[in-house]
């Protein structure tokens, strides 16, 4: 500086004006380097030019505007960066270099392993061969015998100068005679450690510390940031159970198998797994079994796929895979047979093998479609067969399901306006009290009058339950049907009743009963003049609730009676505690029961068994004279069936009941 010093003293001397001031680093009598301001002018000292010079110690204001210079980067660092780690290593390089520190590394607690580890690390060019030889990028808690250790067991700041004594087996880990270990914390929780190293030591410098300790607290809300922006990137990507794709995500990837697939002109399979009797599964297990179930499921389905993007979990119990690696149809089905032997084989719940099995649904690029939204409902027409015939099907999608398909959803649409264009009608089908052989009342059939034409309750009831359309559809059936019954003991004067199926999803709503309440009450019906018809499979699906719906029907005076008795799964147990009145057999027992033993014992043991429990029984599908007396031997209470009538419009019912009061 003595040059700057020389050439001021002559501008001074020459102009007899001041200099501006100037900053200098210059060595104090006790040997410590300073920084200082300074200020001169010209005067006249003892008749002599001299000049007059203060010197002002600004060693801690430099350090405070550097600090704060620093902090300031840091901050615009963060604010224009994305990735994580390219924001603390850039952080990370600003610290060193504007410290003059040779090197640094910033690191992460890792809960899950309980250790350390490195993010990132910078080095100036001379010392990086040094720092790398020496570096670790994992540091295990509670052993490991160094600084950033030290620092996570404190919680507090640790300088290290490793040229004293105290600090020597420390010091094997370091080639520097500095480090500085500052904690990452964000809200009192531990994240990482900043750590910087340098050649040379000096004196413990507590405002230094205290800057440091501002960096890492912006580190540590920046990472907190962003390790919650991948997290919910993750999540919204991923599934919360299994960790396995989620359909977004499978999307996506099928979307780029896609392009690969066309680009290099290969074929590409879409499956959609299904696991059979899944919901029978989770109501015996339970909800938490049945997940640790799905765990084990989606471990060994990522063993059996190349790249782990390719498989996926949607709802539920269903899962999809793209796969790729195939010549022939049959390698697809090879491959479901190893994955559903690979699941037989290995699931355990509670050291129990559960031998499960995958109902699988099948789209191929190019043959089903060259989209994803092609191959994917494709895939998942598919799979809707594979499960109506169940025990581990597997179903390739053909060109008549997606016909089939189409027309369904064209039905949807037209029934969503059937109800307000009142094309849905109801047809009466005459119910015979066996005593007296006269017409005790109607069972209601709902039909679907569309365009003229009569369309048959089994080509769109399954839709209307499917889209739960036929809740509102089945209340219309209750009204109405109690509506006419009341009209016609008004009109005829005689005691007679109406009979209503009530759908399973219908039965499953939570107002059903409720809903019944209310109609009963809006119509002005006798309760005893109505008799619900449910099934036992829409009963046995929640016993408990169904004792509990069905006790508050028979409270109000409604009959009730089970629906296709012998068809379904119920236990005499259960069958026993149910208030009901009437078992309604299956007419697939009456139809043969003439010619067949083995149908013609199925029928009478219904009727004893009904006998022996106090309830009535109601045989449908009485076509013939032969059937007729069959039944009637067997004591059965009330028949119906095309011998008496088919089901027919309101006023051809009227008619009916006018000319056949008596139909014997």
């Amino acid at each position: 500086r003595h040059g700057i010093v020389r050439a001021h003293n002559q501008t001074m001397m020459v102009t007899s004006q001041p200099v501006p001031k100037t900053e200098h680093t210059v060595i104090r009598l006790d040997g410590k380097v300073i920084d200082v301001e300074v200020s001169a002018c010209p005067i006249t000292y003892e008749d002599k030019t001299a000049i007059y010079i203060i010197m002002r110690d600004i060693t801690e204001r430099k350090k405070t505007r550097l600090f704060l210079n620093l902090q300031y980067k840091t901050a615009e660092n963060f604010d224009q960066l994305i990735n994580l780690t390219d924001g603390i290593t850039n952080v990370l390089k600003i610290v060193c270099t504007n410290l003059k520190v040779d090197a640094g590394r910033v690191w992460l607690l890792d809960t899950n392993e309980n250790s350390l580890y490195c993010l990132t690390i910078w080095a100036s060019d001379e010392r990086s061969d040094r720092l790398f030889d020496k570096t670790k990028s994992q540091v295990t808690l509670q052993t490991d015998d160094c600084l950033p250790a030290i620092v996570w067991s404190t919680g507090e700041p640790f300088w290290l100068d490793t040229s004293l004594p105290a600090n020597s087996q420390l010091a094997e880990n370091y080639d520097f005679q500095l480090g500085i270990g500052i904690p990452i914390i964000n809200a009192q929780e531990f994240i990482g450690v900043l750590e910087l190293m340098h050649s040379n030591t000096f004196a413990i410098d507590h405002s230094l510390i205290e800057a440091l300790t501002g960096v890492a607290k912006q580190m540590s809300s920046y990472i907190k940031h962003k390790t919650a922006e991948a997290d919910m990137l993750y999540l919204s990507k991923h599934d919360a159970v299994t960790g396995l794709s989620n359909r977004i995500f499978f999307e996506e990837s099928l979307t780029f198998e896609l392009y690969r697939a066309r680009s290099k002109n290969k074929r590409l399979a879409v499956l959609l797994l299904d696991i059979d009797k899944f919901s029978i599964l989770n109501e015996t297990l339970g909800h938490d079994i049945c997940e640790q179930m799905l765990v084990q499921i989606s471990e060994l389905l990522l063993n059996q796929v190349a790249y782990a993007d390719n498989v996926a979990r949607f709802a539920g119990d269903q899962f999809s895979i793209i796969f790729d690696e195939f010549q022939r149809n049959q390698d697809i089905t090879d491959f479901i047979t190893q994955v559903n032997t690979s699941v037989a084989e290995s699931i355990m719940l509670e050291d129990q093998k559960i031998n499960l099995k995958f109902n699988v649904g099948i789209s191929i690029f190019p043959e089903d479609g060259d989209t994803v939204l092609g191959l994917m409902k494709n895939a998942s027409i598919a799979l809707n067969k594979a499960k109506q015939s169940g025990h581990g099907s597997v179903q390739f999608c053909t060109s008549d399901m997606s016909s089939r398909a189409k027309n369904r959803v064209n039905i949807e649409h037209d029934l969503v306006e059937a109800l307000d264009k009142e094309e849905l009608v109801l047809y009466y089908q005459p119910v015979v009290d066996t005593k007296n052989m006269t017409v005790a009342g109607f069972e209601a059939l709902l039909r679907w009058n569309k365009n003229g034409s009569l369309i048959p309750p089994y080509d769109f009831v399954s839709i209307l339950e499917d889209t739960h359309l036929i809740i509102p559809v089945g209340e219309w059936i209750l009204n109405t049907a109690c509506l006419q019954c009341k009209a016609w003991q008004q009109e005829l004067q005689i005691p007679l009743f109406v009979s209503v199926n009530i759908s399973p999803v219908q039965f499953a709503d939570p107002d059903i009963f409720e809903t019944i309440e209310n109609i009963i009450n809006t119509t002005n019906i006798d309760p005893a003049c109505l008799k619900v018809e449910i099934t036992e499979g829409a009963i046995m699906s929640d016993v408990q609730r169904s004792v509990k719906i069905l006790n508050k029907i028979k409270q109000i005076g409604a009959k009730i009676a089970i629906d296709d008795f012998g068809t379904g799964y119920s236990s005499l147990n259960y069958l026993r505690q149910l208030p009901i009145d009437y078992l309604k057999v299956d007419r697939s027992f009456v139809i043969n029961m003439v010619t067949n033993p083995n149908d013609a014992a199925i029928v009478r043991a219904i009727i004893v068994l009904a006998e022996n429990l106090g309830y009535k029984v109601i045989a449908e599908g009485i076509e013939t004279e032969e059937q007729l007396k069959f039944i009637n031997k067997l004591g059965c209470n009330e028949i119906q069936g095309y011998y008496f009538g088919r089901p027919m419009p309101v006023a051809e019912a009227t008619e009916f009941l006018k000319q056949n009061k008596k139909i014997l």
